[in-house]
């Protein structure tokens, strides 16, 4: 079901989305610090959105 702009319901029309996320970690540790060691982390996330209408008499989009 989809919403036009008066905010009445509609069949027709609608989206698809997708979320994704990411995630690296290095670690590393140096032998001049002996017993320490260090994170590096780098999270990416991704959305994708597919829209799509359909037109339907009687139904506008607007």
């Amino acid at each position: 079901m989809s919403y036009n702009g008066q905010g009445q319901r509609y069949g027709g029309g609608g989206s698809h989305t997708w979320s994704g996320m990411t995630k690296y970690v290095h670690f590393r540790s140096f032998d001049a610090i002996p017993h320490v060691g260090f994170a590096f982390e780098l999270l990416q996330t991704e959305n994708y959105t597919n829209r799509f209408l359909i037109r339907l008499t009687g139904y506008p989009l607007g």
